[in-house]
């Protein structure tokens, strides 16, 4: 396969499409079509698909002679790889397709509808079908890229629409950058907005104008200060948001705005905390009600949860470090109280208040009240068992993965998946202190610290084709937010108990790198239940990584932290 090819499928890994569950038999059919990349029309012309030229796609191509199996015609000139990525999906939007938007549901449904009409091949749709496991392999391997190596993937700048300086802005003398400010236009309109910015009696202007469309102008240079912010100009990138009195972002404009703040943030170090509304820098109603605020409310708290959902910069996490003491879940009893509890836990009522921020009243508890706590033995018996065995159709593998040996299957609950990196494996991954691990076949391992060599894995890694992250087992969630470099993650006290040496343990799995979580400390979930979004988040931003899931399946053992290959906890259930 083609270098040329491999940039295409890491391109389109990280490109958004109404139709995410069709990237791989899309990538399988041009396989098929360029011949793994290597055809001169893939080469010289960036045609994947084998298009032949339509008026329809003025625009998105031109049209070029190419003398093709069947003959001389003409085809598809892509200037990019990521405009062929567009074409060939506009190539669909034609009549002669109508009616395959209705058929997405899976794989087979798409490419059994759109077959017969892409190529006259008899074949053609088990040859494509045929390909579709390579494909599968190929995208987990884009989408897995460099986490075995521990680098982070750049920041990139979204796309500009146009850059048009405005005469309206000066020196910043010599200052850094360090804030970012947000602003709305008041303007209904980019073109107005663009005019007043032109005009130098108007003495305004800002670095970026994001249109309702999600469309990116620049009217500043960076390394120039814009009249937008009265004093906070010298240090600071100021983004208008074209709206009016009452407007709220459109959802291409909040795309657009968290992928150039996040671009900012990286580019120039910006701390989080530094990316701020108007009116937090200067008496005025500016961003108006865009975020859902009361035009007149400076405390702008839905701009704040804003920020928090969606902007993370270079902080530290907050979270301690894994270990025993806070990680379970403790079911109040009736006639308890939280000092009795804290007592039982060897530990404060300070503590446990710190700790489970809701008690707003000590003295306020009620059985059945779920409270965070360390564990001791006797909790065991509060735990109902839910979840049955997952009976996965693979042994997850215990040495080393590459994209020739990733391990695919497809679960009724957890979705399509692609086990990326295997059970502790020892190669690629940042250095650990020494660990203890429980393999396949029940045996406790200490793993030594690592050396000069390349760091071991932590758990198993895997991708989600549809990017849904599903509990493996029912459970408490026991802790959910930032932790280092696994950026976001969500731990799970689970509901099943795992026997080693005659005695039984409580386990825990903890999901990490997550784009986005959809649950809060304390819920119970159940077997299957979504989780979040698989992402890339790791201790600076949520692009950290390519995404992936890092599933960790731990237990203690005398106050030790051990490692649980997820499958031999199943087998016991079975």
């Amino acid at each position: 396969m083609s270098k040329l090819f491999n940039q295409l499928v890491k391109i389109y890994a990280e490109t958004s499409i109404d139709f995410p569950q069709l990237k791989e038999i899309t990538i399988a059919q041009w396989l098929l079509e360029s011949g793994r990349g290597t055809s001169r029309l893939a080469i010289e012309h960036r045609n994947f698909g084998g298009l032949k030229w339509r008026a329809k796609m003025a625009g998105f191509a031109i049209p070029v002679d190419y003398q093709a199996s069947d003959g001389l015609d003409k085809y598809c000139e892509f200037e990019s790889l990521e405009a062929f990525i567009k074409g060939y999906w506009h190539f669909l939007e034609r009549s002669l397709y109508e009616g395959w938007r209705n058929n997405t549901g899976s794989a087979e449904e798409f490419i059994n509808f759109i077959g017969p009409i892409y190529a006259g091949d008899s074949e053609y749709i088990s040859k494509v079908s045929n390909l579709l496991f390579e494909a599968k392999l190929i995208l987990a391997d884009a989408q897995h890229g460099k986490h075995h190596a521990g680098t982070a993937e750049p920041v990139k700048k979204p796309s500009i629409k146009a850059f048009i300086e405005s005469p309206n802005h000066s020196s910043r003398a010599g200052a850094e950058i360090d804030t970012v400010i947000i602003h709305y236009t008041t303007a209904g309109t980019y073109e107005s907005t663009k005019a007043h910015f032109l005009n130098p009696e108007s003495k305004v202007s800002a670095h970026y104008v994001i249109d309702k469309n999600g469309d990116i102008y620049q009217m500043v240079k960076d390394s120039d200060k814009a009249w937008h912010a009265a004093q906070a100009n010298r240090s600071s990138i100021g983004i208008e948001h074209v709206a009016k009195v009452g407007d709220r972002l459109t959802s291409a404009q909040e795309k657009s705005s968290v992928n150039l703040i996040k671009w900012l943030i990286a580019e120039y170090k910006i701390p989080r905390e530094n990316v701020k509304a108007h009116k937090q820098v200067s008496s005025t109603s500016c961003p108006g009600n865009i975020f859902g605020d009361n035009i007149d409310d400076l405390h702008i708290p839905n701009f704040k949860k804003w920020i928090d959902k969606n902007i993370i910069g270079n902080v530290a996490s907050t979270l301690q470090q894994i270990g025993p003491s806070g990680l379970g879940i403790y079911i109040v009893k009736p006639g308890e109280t939280l000092l009795v509890i804290a007592d039982r836990h060897n530990t404060t009522l300070d503590n446990l208040l710190t700790i489970n921020p809701d008690i707003q009243n000590p003295d306020i508890i009620f059985p059945g009240q779920k409270i965070i706590v360390a564990r001791v033995d006797g909790d065991d018996d509060l735990i109902i068992a839910k979840s049955r065995p997952l009976n996965l159709p693979i042994i997850i593998a215990e040495h080393q993965l590459n994209r020739n040996n990733y391990q695919n299957f497809l679960h009724h609950l957890l979705g399509d998946i692609t086990i990326t990196g295997g059970y502790m494996e020892p190669l690629g991954h940042s250095k650990k202190p020494e660990q203890k691990a429980i393999y396949y076949d029940g045996t406790l391992k200490t793993l030594p610290a690592d050396g000069s060599s390349s760091g071991r894995n932590i758990g198993i890694d895997y991708v989600v084709t549809n990017k849904k992250v599903k509990a493996w087992y029912g459970g408490i969630v026991t802790r959910q937010g930032r932790e280092g470099g696994y950026g976001r993650r969500v731990h799970l006290q689970l509901d099943v108990m795992y026997q080693h040496e005659e005695k039984k343990y409580q386990v825990y799995q903890a999901y990490a790198h997550l784009r986005e979580t959809s649950v809060s400390v304390g819920q119970t979930l159940q077997q299957g239940e979504q989780i979040g979004i698989m992402g890339g988040s790791g201790s600076s931003t949520d692009n950290d990584y390519p995404p992936h899931v890092d599933l960790s399946t731990y237990l203690f053992i005398s106050g030790r932290l051990v490692q649980l290959n997820p499958q031999v906890l199943d087998k016991q259930l079975v």
